[in-house]
């Protein structure tokens, strides 16, 4: 009986040595695992407030390139204005927009790949932080695509027929041609007329987009920062 006795003493012993560790750890990897999503919380904040700045550099940028369009649509048909003045009028419109995009999202992948996105227990922020993310990859990639292959197709050809390249041209910045070799009747045609206006309705469409997306990240990163308290 005895013998018995000390059997059921080691067990509930042994029980209780292996539930404690269990408890120990578990309570060790929520810990962790809270830690590593405190970090990867701060670091969105450190993301979105990037994205903020970046936002309000491509809307600059944008105005800057309407203002280019405006400008040469306005002294296209003036044969007093120097070819100079369009030529750069013409680069700035639609070169400076070629490079503006987004791809700031280096912790919320981690946070995907970790599995550490399911912890925050709140579903409605949890869908808010995907929809961002899911807008600024699937809206800046489609507009970036789409403007690329506007130039490609429609514009460059066009400029090969017709344009000197030698005028203009890309060191540290752009540098034009002291006597430009380009026909002023480029600046008159209708071909180049039609693309302005519609990289005019790009920009307009995407600064619109911009805007959308700002408006999401100010709020997206006030809930995140309410989140780490």
């Amino acid at each position: 009986m005895t013998t018995v006795r000390k059997y059921i003493f080691d067990f509930a012993i042994l029980f209780i040595g292996i539930t404690s560790a269990f408890y120990v750890e578990n309570f060790r990897q929520d810990n962790e695992d809270k830690e590593n999503l405190h970090k990867y919380l701060q670091g969105l904040v450190d993301d979105l407030k990037s994205d903020s700045i970046i936002y309000e550099e491509a809307k600059v940028t944008l105005d800057n390139s309407r203002q280019n369009i405006d400008s040469l649509l306005l002294l296209a048909d003036n044969d007093q204005i120097d070819n100079k003045i369009k030529i750069r009028l013409l680069a700035n419109s639609t070169l400076l927009i070629y490079d503006i995009g987004i791809d700031n999202n280096t912790n919320y992948k981690t946070l995907i790949n970790s599995g550490q996105l399911k912890l925050i227990d709140d579903i409605n922020y949890r869908k808010e932080l995907k929809d961002y993310y899911r807008k600024t990859e699937f809206w800046l990639k489609e507009y970036d695509l789409e403007f690329k292959t506007f130039r490609t197709n429609e514009l460059f050809p066009f400029l090969n027929n017709s344009f000197d390249f030698g005028d203009f041209y890309w060191d540290k910045g752009l540098k034009i041609a002291d006597n430009p070799k380009t026909d002023s009747k480029i600046f008159k045609s209708r071909q180049l007329k039609n693309y302005l206006f519609r990289t005019r309705q790009y920009i307009h469409d995407f600064k619109t987009t911009i805007e959308e997306l700002k408006k999401i990240n100010i709020e997206l990163k006030r809930t995140t920062e309410k989140k780490l308290g």
